[in-house]
């Protein structure tokens, strides 16, 4: 389950090599190449990630926020599947958009509070796909 980060210090911050050094920390820690996309266009940047616990082996929680201070995480884990086309999901108060590859399975998630977030949402999931299908 993906979770959206209250607490900014809970994360690892960027080094001086910003989100490609991010990426390379993670990535030894998960055990796979990982790259960090680009929400920048959505007035997003990264300002931390983490190592997680899941089912099949480490995962990674990149967390993004604007400048009020919204967030959205992207969850991503090793996983093998056939691939799955973005689908929506709602859970208590968070919004989601997950999808899969023939490797991991991705979730962007954040709160929305109508269909205008909700829409902004997947056009920032759809975004993240073409970015990590490269």
């Amino acid at each position: 389950m993906a979770l959206v980060v209250s607490h900014r210090d809970e994360l690892r911050t960027p080094a001086s090599g910003g989100p490609a050094a991010m990426a390379d920390y993670l990535a030894d820690r998960m055990g796979k190449p990982l790259r960090v996309p680009s929400l920048d266009s959505f007035g997003f940047q990264m300002v931390g990630g983490r190592v997680l616990p899941d089912t099949g082996g480490p995962a990674v929680q990149f967390v993004f926020t604007d400048p009020e201070g919204h967030k959205v995480s992207l969850y991503v884990c090793s996983e093998q599947a056939n691939g799955v086309d973005i689908t929506y999901a709602l859970e208590d108060d968070l919004s989601m958009f997950y999808w899969n590859d023939a490797e991991r399975s991705y979730a962007l998630v954040t709160r929305v509070d109508d269909e205008k977030g909700r829409e902004a949402l997947l056009t920032a999931a759809k975004a993240v796909h073409r970015q990590l299908s490269r």
